[in-house]
């Protein structure tokens, strides 16, 4: 039968019976996919352990729901998933990067989570009221909140800020980064009662801003941070009072405030002598930065950290060197080190100029693990110390005039861009001081090269580093000073070794000229012998050079404004998407 013989009324009908028909199919079709997904071993995973590894996807530094709302157009069971763990959408960008029907979309799936908020700009955004009644709307149920202004506002920042968090019941976490003007270097005093009815606070974080330091605001808090704070920055005795009001605390982070700090002890020790020592027997992590080498040494003279506590520093001594005759480190910094012998360390040091960055970490791994506590979990890469010294010191100073470390098994030096030469006597003390060590790894000039290889020569039947096996010597990237015939020398250091029964395992050669007929002497020396050289090494030192420079770069001001404009038109495609989403009935089950 011909489909023009029917009538228009008939026509409609049965085209609406096929209709239905294949819909009947698809939905047969859908059913058939969503069973068939049942089987795969994600989808077997109860409802709240899936939840908990979508948290691992959620960005943890900007609450942004790109990688949230990608999960829920997975499959029909990741999505329902997601949208019945309102917690998942309670992390919210509040400024304009975050286009208004996102936030609405996030805190109306959050339902009655308690909410973590962030308000961050560029240096040219200019705030608006409005974004301060919104969050005042919501105050009432966020447990963090976090705002990182720049720039100069019209808008009276403190006052809006000290209003907005009158009246908030469950606040634990408080950010409040106000950078003002790069050209200006000054901070404001927020009310004394700021915060006060927040009676749940454990982390506190203040750039450019301070709360007078008798509020009642730091007591009890586990977590205090406190950058920049010039001309408000506390004396040694209100931030005494400040930490013994707060014996809770697990995590100190503290940068350019020790500017009133005018004592320069004469050892170590001293604050240990005195009874009312500072006790802080809870932290985990200490960050103390930007500070000079009396003031960071007037700091941990008067308090006591515990032994299981990660240390990162960066200290500018000057070019003084150090003063009154005083090591690089707290004893008991290393000396916690020292005493454990149930675990291997490394320690790094890269030197670069004036500049040296100290790491001592758990493992002999040449690449550190990242200690893992900012994302609020237990660290789990063991105690580690990290510092970076500016100025004329000798970097090698704490391990050559403090007792030996026997748990060190690897040591790692990189001198870039460095003219210091390591004497014979130096590498000597260094070695005498790591008497467990196994592994070694130098990327020096020739001349520090030549003195370690007469450090490593045997003399009058003992033979220094004796549990020496691994090497790996490499000459630095931009210099490549050595010469034909330079290897001879650890030939024969190794030579002398192997007759005294220590023999290496291994031993890798970078940059460095080795002959034909060295290479054979070489491989009867050693069990393992890798000769190479570095592509396009002079290209790749300058991007390590500027790598390292903007990695360690104190000013934490940049404009991102480019990067976040970029972002928006893409946040509104996710976002029609998942409206669209909302409105459909039919899902992709694959």
């Amino acid at each position: 039968m011909v489909a023009g013989w029917f009538s228009p009324s008939e026509r409609q009908l049965r085209s609406l019976q096929f209709d239905e028909r294949i819909q009947a199919h698809f939905d047969a079709i859908q059913q058939l996919h969503t069973e068939r997904n049942a089987l795969l071993p994600i989808c077997c995973l109860p409802p709240e352990v899936l939840a908990e590894i979508y948290t691992y996807v959620i960005p943890t530094i900007r609450h942004v729901p790109r990688d949230l709302l990608t999960i829920t157009h997975v499959c029909h069971h990741w999505r329902e998933v997601a949208l019945a763990h309102p917690h998942l959408w309670s992390n919210i960008n509040m400024d304009r990067r975050n286009p208004n029907r996102i936030r609405a979309l996030m805190l109306e799936r959050a339902k009655n989570a308690p909410l973590a908020l962030e308000l961050s700009n560029n240096m040219y955004d200019e705030l608006q009221p409005a974004i301060f009644e919104e969050l005042s709307q919501h105050i009432h149920r966020t447990c963090a909140l976090s705002l990182d202004i720049r720039g100069v506002q019209t808008l009276d920042i403190p006052t809006n800020v000290y209003h907005l968090v009158l009246d908030a019941p469950i606040l634990e976490h408080f950010r409040f980064w106000l950078h003002g003007s790069p050209e200006t270097h000054t901070s404001v005093l927020l009310p004394e009662d700021s915060l006060v009815n927040a009676t749940r606070m454990r982390g506190l974080s203040l750039w450019g801003c301070a709360i007078p330091w008798g509020s009642t605001v730091y007591k009890g808090l586990t977590r205090l941070e406190l950058f920049y704070l010039y001309e408000f920055s506390p004396t040694a005795g209100e931030l005494w009072a400040v930490l013994r009001g707060s014996p809770a605390l697990e995590d100190i982070k503290f940068c350019s405030i020790f500017e009133k700090f005018n004592f320069v002890p004469e050892s170590w020790n001293l604050g240990l002598n005195v009874k009312n020592v500072i006790e802080l027997p809870k932290i985990h992590h200490i960050s103390v930065g930007d500070t000079s080498f009396a003031s960071y040494v007037h700091f941990f003279t008067n308090v006591r950290i515990p032994s299981h506590a990660h240390f990162d520093l960066d200290v500018n001594i000057g070019e003084e060197g150090l003063p009154n005759g005083l090591t690089m480190f707290p004893p008991t910094v290393l000396a916690s080190i020292r005493a454990d012998a149930e675990h291997d360390y490394t320690i790094s040091l890269n030197i670069i100029d004036q500049r040296g960055e100290f790491c001592v970490y758990r493992g002999r791994s040449r690449f550190r693990q990242i200690c893992d506590h900012r994302l609020g979990a237990t660290c789990t890469s063991g105690r580690r110390i990290t510092a970076i010294i500016e100025g004329s010191a000798n970097h090698f100073h704490s391990l050559c005039y403090d007792p030996p470390l026997p748990p060190i098994h690897t040591l790692i030096i990189h001198m870039l861009f460095s003219s210091y030469e390591v004497p014979s006597n130096t590498w000597s003390t260094i070695l005498s001081s790591l008497p467990r060590l196994q592994s070694l790894y130098v990327e020096v000039n020739r001349s520090s090269y030549l003195s370690l290889v007469d450090a490593l020569m045997p003399r009058a039947e003992q033979v220094p580093a004796s549990t020496l096996i691994n090497m790996d010597l490499a000459s630095p990237m931009v210099s490549k000073d050595f010469s034909s015939g330079d290897i001879q020398w650890l030939i024969d250091a190794l030579d002398r070794r192997s007759e005294a029964g220590y023999r290496m395992e291994s031993l890798t050669c970078t940059d460095i000229p080795v002959a034909p007929a060295e290479l054979e002497r070489l491989k009867q020396l050693v069990q393992d012998v890798t000769v190479q050289e570095r592509p396009d090494s002079r290209e790749q030192s300058l991007k390590s050079r500027a790598s390292f420079e903007e990695d360690n770069e104190g000013n934490e001001e940049g404009d991102e404004s480019s990067e976040e404009d970029n972002e928006e038109s893409e946040w509104d495609e996710e976002s029609n998407e998942d409206e669209d989403e909302d409105e459909s009935s039919e899902e992709d089950e694959e």
